[in-house]
């Protein structure tokens, strides 16, 4: 006899069941991590459907950190874990330190993260309680993570670089920075017909999430270029033609920004050219970072 539809599992319910098995079967544990500047709040999901355990509170430091690994790592009996956390401005030290331990490690896009219907209330408890269970289940979209060298591009822009790298990727894969630059919408609109030919504003095409911050960090070179002990710092643990490239990006940047606004152009027109060319920096110190070619004269 038939089985009623009532009592036959759905297609969608064994599709789940079996991600969620294939989950569990990789790692003893399933870290979630909020991460924030001064503390990262840690969530534990361990194979099953039993809900995340919410650990607590620790500093953002290196050393708290590494305890935090061990203790799990001794409560684990030494088996693989996955630490799972949100791509922001904290950049990917958490991952690198991750990694070195043995264990892995994996960064998501806020926009990669698959919304639950009617949870509107943000909490860092909560937020590491749901990276955790995502994780257990395979519903999580890691991003590319940049190597320690390839995080050069923050010697432009911190805020900026860490958004481009955590949207967009490897952005050297992209030929040309004209090619980087139409992704993003940020080349002018044409107009053609017959033997006229008529420009227009950006496209606005491609991510727009990005082209915002690109657009938002061009205000930032109104200022004069210098270098200021932060920056330099972070300057320091690239290599010199990546600083090179860098210094440019600063004292280009900043110049055009001044001569476009003496020309009585709209502030909004302004921060889009320095937008546009900000972001062919960017691509240049990718491409710097990657070995691959990109005719910058910074490093000549």
């Amino acid at each position: 006899m038939k089985q009623s539809n009532a009592t036959q599992p759905s297609v969608v319910q064994h599709a789940v069941a079996e991600r969620l098995s294939a989950a569990s079967d990789v790692h003893a544990a399933y870290i979630g991590l909020d991460v924030h500047k001064a503390s990262i709040s840690v969530a534990i999901a361990e194979p099953g459907r039993q809900a995340p355990e919410f650990r607590g509170e620790i500093p953002h430091e290196p050393k708290a950190i590494d305890t935090l690994i061990r203790q799990l790592s001794e409560r684990f009996a030494g088996q693989p874990l996955l630490f799972s956390y949100e791509a922001g401005p904290c950049g990917y030290g958490v991952y690198h330190q991750v990694q070195a331990s043995g264990h892995d490690g994996e960064v998501v896009a806020p926009s990669l993260i698959p919304p639950r219907a009617g949870d509107r209330v943000k909490t860092a408890r909560r937020d590491a309680k749901m990276l955790a269970r995502l994780s257990r289940s395979g519903e999580l979209t890691p991003v590319w993570v940049p190597t320690p060298e390839q995080e050069a591009m923050r010697g432009v822009s911190l805020i900026t670089a860490m958004t481009v790298l955590a949207e967009l990727g490897d952005i050297s894969r992209f030929d040309s920075p004209r090619q980087l630059m139409a992704y993003l919408g940020l080349v002018p609109s044409e107009h053609s017909s017959g033997g006229s030919r008529r420009q227009g504003g950006i496209t606005k095409t491609g991510n727009g999430y990005v082209r915002r911050v690109l657009v938002e960090s061009a205000w930032s070179y109104r200022f004069p270029a210098r270098k200021t002990r932060i920056i330099q710092q972070r300057a320091e643990k690239t290599s010199p033609a990546v600083q090179a490239i860098a210094w440019e990006a600063q004292k280009r940047l900043c110049g055009r920004y001044r001569r476009l606004a003496a020309t009585g152009k709209v502030k909004q027109q302004v921060t889009t050219a320095i937008a546009r060319e900000l972001a062919g920096f960017l691509w240049a110190i990718a491409c710097e970072a990657m070995g691959k070619p990109h005719g910058s004269r910074a490093t000549a």
